[in-house]
């Protein structure tokens, strides 16, 4: 595809304003986790009150992720990307300069349209790339969404250090903007001409009370207590929202979110793993944290932020390694084995866990496995989801998918701040959070055997319309 006859695309600038803008958000969204107690402090709030607004930013994420997807399956990605990276930089400026608890949670709930930027990035390089090239990209993605996770942890300790917490706000606006401006200048891409060019409101409606009532009955869970009145009534509400979602997206001719592809195999088996890989890689991005920095005469390691960051940069390193390579590996062995080496080095990282985690050695093995797995099995998720929806369904399908996953990590952050909460932070407790995770890594392997064994292959002996990733 191209700007204009004539003219080569200028698919360098669209991938570096995709990479630029993730690493930045990324990045931002784990380094702050250090700042809460600063953030209280500044804001005179009660740990509650802060995690309000970090609730936001899940709620508004949710519900933002499908919508964003379907509207770039639509319209023009261009002026997609541009309006989620326009949210997203308002949000963070809001944040960075709020004086009350109220802004900093409407700044943080801004920056929720942010999660969409990985299903709409894969979108876009799909348009805009060869197939072969495409996972490529898809590799890329996913290899930044990962070490700039381990380096935002990294980065966080030395900042706080030097600067009040907004100075990591200020931080990420430095690759915000220009990802900003660059993704002015991509090339253009034109809406589906098949698809009705509007989108089902009532449906989104109901998705957002569904998928907003998941996420905030999970992280309720924490405030009002698990198993409470406010939790359950919640919880009800919610699921009788998402069944009523259901229904009323088989009945309507242009649905928010096509449920008949979600009972395809790939699909179905992509999204299955996709929500065992949030849930059980919880043990790497909370449960280990917490064990670094808890005090050696509580039980812990007695690091800091950026101990723990020093423990995570081997996760991000592994997944910049692998990820790219993931095409290769698919062609070499097919889509099923290459998920089940995926989900297989979460497992392993897991158990590494389960049995070494006062082992400093250990640790480190266990995120280079953890890194390699997230970084192969996201990235095959997404080939996965590219391939098997039709052309005018990619975004909304990975949308979806990454939310299915961010349900799992709240689940999984939950289930495992419950359990060692429960065992006030005892070796036993650690044990049990870090088995359930690599239970919940072996279930995920095991969902990912439902897939064919090559599901281009797979998609094309079916009559299926393919996306394209081959």
């Amino acid at each position: 595809m191209s700007d204009a006859p004539g003219r080569p695309p200028r698919r360098g600038l669209t991938l570096a304003a995709v990479l630029v803008g993730l690493f930045g958000y990324s990045a931002l969204e784990t380094a702050i986790s250090p700042a809460l107690p600063a953030m209280m402090t500044f804001f005179g709030t009660s740990p509650d009150g802060i995690a309000w607004a970090f609730t936001a930013l899940l709620l508004v994420g949710a519900v933002a992720t499908p919508l964003v997807g379907r509207m770039s399956d639509l319209a023009d990605k261009r002026w997609v990307m541009v309006g989620v990276l326009t949210v997203t930089t308002l949000g963070v400026v809001i944040a960075a300069t709020a004086q009350s608890v109220v802004l900093f949670t409407i700044g943080q709930g801004l920056q929720g349209v942010g999660l969409a930027l990985v299903p709409l990035s894969v979108a876009l390089v799909s348009d805009l790339f060869t197939p072969q090239s495409a996972k490529a990209g898809n590799g890329l993605i996913i290899a930044v969404g990962t070490v700039s996770t381990a380096l935002g942890l990294l980065i966080a300790g030395p900042v706080l250090t030097l600067t009040p917490f907004q100075g990591l706000y200020w931080i990420a606006l430095v690759f915000l903007v220009p990802a900003l401006i660059a993704a002015l200048f991509i090339p253009r891409t034109a809406g589906r001409e098949s698809s009705a060019r509007t989108i089902d409101a009532f449906g989104g409606f109901l998705l957002a009370i569904g998928l907003g009532g998941v996420m905030l009955a999970i992280s309720g869970g924490k405030l009002w207590g698990l198993g409470s009145v406010p939790q359950l009534i919640t919880a009800v509400v919610a699921l009788g929202a998402l069944a009523w979602f259901v229904g009323h997206e088989r009945r309507v001719a242009e649905p928010l979110v096509d449920v008949g592809l979600m009972r395809t195999a790939p699909i179905a088996a992509a999204c299955m793993v996709s929500f065992g890989i949030g849930f059980s890689t919880f043990a790497a991005f909370v449960i280990l944290p917490i064990l670094v920095e808890l005090p050696v005469d509580a039980g812990g390691l007695g690091g800091t932020a950026t101990t723990t960051g020093l423990y995570l940069l081997p996760l991000g390193v592994a997944g910049v390694v692998a990820a790219p390579l993931v095409g290769a590996l698919e062609r070499a062995v097919g889509s099923r084995v290459s998920m089940l080496i995926g989900t297989g080095a979460i497992l392993a990282g897991a158990l590494v866990l389960t049995v070494g985690h006062r082992n400093s050695w250990a640790n480190v093995t266990s995120m280079v496995l953890v890194g390699i797995g997230i970084a192969v099995a996201l990235t095959q998720m997404l080939n996965i989801a590219v391939t098997a929806a039709p052309a005018d369904r990619r975004a909304s399908v990975s949308g979806l998918a990454f939310v299915v996953k961010g349900v799992g990590g709240a689940l999984g952050s939950l289930v495992g701040a419950t359990v060692i909460g429960a065992t006030e932070y005892s070796p036993t407790g650690f044990v049990v959070a870090f088995a359930i995770g690599a239970g919940v890594a072996l279930l995920t392997m095991a969902a990912a055997v439902l897939l064919p064994a090559r599901v281009h292959e797979a998609v094309q002996s079916a009559g299926q319309p393919a996306g394209s990733a081959a």
